[in-house]
């Protein structure tokens, strides 16, 4: 199963701007970012493996992680495992989790949830 979690994705300018696609067959998505980007694939001790993009524009960062577990996401524990990524990826960026701030989103049929983080390091400022 292949979680996509969009960490920050916000364009305030209107102006036109040279494309990057990334595609990935193993983690079945494919995603146009602004500007030319890094990737990393990552496998932790238990299989689980995580792919991370990212690039700068317009002053912001542009982080996108994919995670593939090898066993299917049973609906119960879909929760818990978002939200788990959500807390690893806060950890990651030197932010702490805070659970009043998390949220629902929905765009068409695909939804998730979203976290202000406050960061600090090299990612500071609000994401």
């Amino acid at each position: 199963m292949s979680r996509l979690a969009l960490i920050f994705l916000l364009f305030t300018y209107t102006t036109s701007y040279a494309q990057e696609l990334y595609q990935n067959e193993e983690a079945k998505f494919k995603i146009t970012l602004p500007r030319e980007y890094q990737s990393e694939k990552e496998i932790d001790e238990s299989g689980i493996v995580t792919i991370t993009l990212s690039c700068d524009y317009g002053g912001m960062t542009i982080v996108v992680s994919s995670y593939i577990y090898l066993e299917p996401v049973s609906e119960d524990n879909n929760m818990v495992a978002e939200l788990t990524e959500m807390m690893i990826v806060a950890s990651a960026l030197g932010s702490k989790f805070k659970p009043k701030g998390v949220a629902l989103w929905a765009v068409g049929q695909d939804s998730g949830w979203t976290n202000k983080l406050k960061t600090s390091g090299e990612y500071k400022g609000y994401i």
